[in-house]
């Protein structure tokens, strides 16, 4: 009965999640999401005003 699942499954567990944390909180993945969010607003909002203006 000599398993090391539990105690490796949690490592790798841990191992897994730092990775996508560090890069949600990195500014430049942050600076690399914030331009397409902000453009397609932009987009939205003058597509909106054309159709009100027309």
């Amino acid at each position: 009965m000599v398993h090391g699942h539990p105690g490796g499954s949690t490592a790798l567990e841990n191992s897994s999640r730092d990775p996508p944390l560090s890069k949600v909180y990195h500014p430049s993945s942050c600076k690399d999401y914030r331009p397409i969010t902000l453009t397609s607003l932009l987009v939205k909002s003058l597509e909106q005003i054309i159709k009100t203006h027309h």
